[in-house]
């Protein structure tokens, strides 16, 4: 509006001239001090306009760098958060593998305390905010101690407590005082002899794990903090994992002892474990080595190897025991640590296998079902014949009837598209001899050789031997 009336006032002035060549100096005197006049306040009002858009520009720019800065913090949180669930996994991946390398050197032929006391150092190692550690194990009804560190152990060892007053628990679990329920559980003798083992020293924390056989209680191992601490969710994971390996390291004891004489009780023990680990383990198991079977007979196999296919099937996943849950179950693609993690089952496998007098010769069977007909299969990279034949047939079964169960990050295959990918990967991945029969199988009699998880294994192996 100022602008307006100065260029109302200047145009007048110019019309005055051209009007009135004669005008006074005075009128022309007066004219330009009020354009001079005015042209001053248009330039301080101009002025003062333009340092308040500045000084709210310089407040937008202000705001504008603190929100990038707050963003800025919160990618570098973010990327601080990132790198550490990195290294957490990391260093977990490695306890695993140290878990895994440790055990599968283990043999049955040492003692009982020999491999609990391994087993509960491993744990200590791992596991940095427990101080003290104990295993119990059932003997005819009463709990006795096998291995511990930081308890005297002398004391320790003259203890017996009555099976169904010990603390258990399916999972593992964290317990807060655990001298509490000891005093109330046992009887004052008991208590005071573990009282004096532990020296009268208080426990904050126990990471308690139990082991299992069916529905039977075997024991347990405990780590104890007696300082004031929180399990990490890593350390409770590795413990799991521990202890899991121990559960099925004592099953696989146990049938080694017993031999021949309870091996399908074991086995179906063995299954039941697993299914808990693996989704539908155990139907899986035991398609495998139906198919398996059948394509054995077809090809000529001896009765004795007819037998070692079978229990080689029905035993084939076992390394997978030792394979943390996370990673067995995980919905998406596997990383390349993962995978490498998984591929260590075969041999892992054949590790357990390998320990006992009446498995051992299927070892050699587990540890080269995922070897390829080209070669590019592990672990060792065998090709053609130079795989064994029980592992080229196991390798055909199994593939396809994991084709045909769904997983966690995907869909079962139908029928046709399983067959259609044994044919496509004959001469590649499997020995094409096998897949010709196993294709006439399925031809033939379609999948009505499937059978339920809830088969009893043994009816099973004797109906398919049959």
């Amino acid at each position: 509006m100022i602008s307006t009336f100065l260029f109302e006032i200047i145009s007048k002035y110019f019309f005055l001239l051209s009007a009135d060549p004669g005008i006074s100096g005075g009128d022309l005197f007066d004219l330009i001090f009020k354009i001079s006049g005015l042209t001053a306040l248009f330039l301080f009002v101009m002025t003062v306009i333009l340092y308040a858009r500045m000084v709210k520009l310089r407040k937008i720019l202000k705001d504008q760098k603190s929100e990038h800065n707050n963003l800025s913090e919160k990618f570098d949180r973010e990327l601080e958060a990132l790198i550490k669930i990195q290294e957490d996994l990391e260093d977990l991946a490695k306890k695993y593998e140290y878990v895994l390398e440790s055990v599968s050197n283990l043999k049955m032929e040492i003692s009982l305390e020999e491999f609990l006391d391994k087993m509960l150092k491993m744990a200590l190692k791992l596991v940095p905010e427990a101080d003290w550690g104990s295993v119990i194990i059932i003997e005819d009804g009463k709990g006795r101690y096998k291995a511990s560190v930081g308890f005297d152990f002398e004391i320790l060892k003259t203890v017996e407590m009555d099976e169904e007053k010990m603390f258990k628990s399916k999972d593992v679990v964290i317990v807060d005082g655990i001298t509490k329920f000891a005093e109330k559980s046992f009887d004052r003798e008991t208590y005071e002899k573990i009282m004096k083992a532990g020296k009268g020293r208080q426990i904050y924390k126990t990471l308690a794990g139990s082991f299992w056989f069916y529905q039977n209680f075997m024991g347990g191992m405990y780590l104890d903090a007696v300082k004031p601490v929180d399990f990490s969710e890593s350390s409770i994971r590795i413990f799991k994992f521990l202890v899991s390996v121990a559960n099925i390291y004592l099953l696989l004891r146990r049938f080694y002892e017993l031999e021949k004489i309870y091996h399908y009780e074991i086995i179906n023990s063995i299954l039941s474990l697993m299914n808990l680990r693996i989704p539908r383990a155990e139907y899986h198991a035991k398609n495998t080595a139906v198919l398996a079977v059948k394509i054995g007979k077809k090809m000529n196999l001896s009765q004795d190897e007819l037998e070692s296919l079978f229990w080689a099937s029905i035993l084939h996943d076992i390394g997978k025991i030792g394979i943390p849950d996370e990673i067995l179950n995980k919905p998406t693609t596997l990383t390349d640590i993962e995978y490498d993690l998984v591929r260590t089952h075969v041999v892992l496998g054949e590790d357990l296998l390998a320990s006992s007098d009446y498995l051992r010769k299927l070892a050699d069977v587990i540890r080269h079902q995922c070897e390829r007909w080209d070669g590019s299969g592990y672990p060792d990279g065998l090709s053609g014949e130079n795989i064994p034949l029980l592992s080229r047939i196991l390798h055909v079964s199994c593939a396809y009837n994991a084709m045909r169960t769904d997983k966690p990050f995907k869909k079962a295959l139908t029928f046709e598209e399983a067959i259609e990918e044994l044919r496509i990967n004959s001469g590649k991945q499997f020995d094409p001899v096998v897949v010709e029969i196993a294709l006439k199988i399925l031809r033939d009699e379609d999948e009505n050789w499937m059978v339920t998880e809830d088969v009893n294994v043994n009816l099973l192996k004797n109906e398919v031997m049959g």
